[in-house]
């Protein structure tokens, strides 16, 4: 606890002194000024494992270069594959349609106090939003949207751009499997400098398959799931599937019998066909209030 508040607010100090001094800059001064500060808050974020921090630090600077004047094609795609990675390396919650809680999914233990409720930790994940400029509670699902209202996976390098439609747009968990690998092992051999995210990747590659698994199987050998797990062991297999299970990303029963086979609640997949069909209806009543 003490070691994010003393970056905290070291970070918050420094970016209340910019906005002083903001004045006395050109308008170029001042924009490499704060890429060079959001630069280093991405890292502080990144050790610290404050993730969704670290990826809004790197939305921040993916602007900034983006309204940049002299920014090479290369430098913009360059901040662009690190920032759509990193927004894809975010952990998958169950509850990132919740504005009440979703901010603490993200938080690191020390921080959790009492639990969510917590006002102390509320008001610093607040203003540290602030300082990152984002309106609201910060989430996962809100940094994808951007990108792809932006259409920033499309300005990226094949291979990232690839992982973003496999992620967040593939529906088949066996071109999930096949190609997500691929596509990783390409991208982490052609930029060594980005492989700091591999092993989040692989994660949310694994469970994207095992959510989309559910919508092609009721039952499923343990063996064909590790075949399509590439990423992991069997022993590593039971962890993730014990982790999704409790964090609600899916929800599936084990049986030792014919030598160990999957089974995929079906309560919980109409569960998430209603809300799928809630969100949709959204939507629709959207577009009738903009018409």
């Amino acid at each position: 606890m003490g070691e994010w508040n003393d970056a905290h607010k070291t970070s918050e100090n420094i970016y209340e002194l910019m906005k002083k001094v903001s004045k006395k800059q050109t308008d170029q001064q001042l924009k490499d000024l704060y890429i060079e500060f959001f630069g280093h808050l991405s890292h502080i974020f990144w050790e610290s494992e404050l993730y969704l921090f670290h990826t809004y630090a790197l939305h921040n600077m993916q602007y900034l270069i983006k309204s940049s004047k002299g920014q090479s094609f290369e430098t913009r795609q360059e901040i662009n594959n690190k920032f759509v990675l990193s927004a894809l390396a975010i952990p998958l919650k169950d509850k990132q349609t919740s504005f009440d809680k979703l901010s603490f999914n993200y938080m690191p233990e020390c921080m959790k106090g009492s639990g969510d409720a917590n006002p102390v930790a509320r008001e610093e994940i607040l203003n540290t939003a602030k300082m990152l400029q984002v309106e609201g509670y910060p989430s996962r699902q809100s940094i994808i949207t951007s990108i792809k209202i932006e259409n920033i996976q499309h300005n990226t390098s094949k291979h990232v751009s690839e992982l973003f439609r496999l992620i967040e747009e593939e529906d088949s968990p066996f071109t999930i499997s096949k190609q997500g690998k691929v596509s990783l092992d390409a991208l982490c051999n052609e930029n060594p400098a980005l492989a700091g995210y591999r092993k989040f990747i692989e994660r949310t590659l694994s469970v994207r398959i095992l959510q989309k698994c559910k919508n092609f199987y009721r039952n499923m050998k343990l063996s064909k799931l590790a075949k399509m797990l590439h990423f992991y062991s069997p022993t590593d297999i039971e962890r993730l599937l014990y982790e999704c299970n409790r964090e609600g990303l899916i929800s599936t029963t084990i049986s030792s019998q014919d030598g160990g086979s999957l089974t995929f609640n079906p309560e919980a997949q109409v569960a998430d066909n209603l809300a799928t069909f809630g969100n949709q209806l959204k939507i629709v009543f959207q577009k009738v209030v903009e018409a």
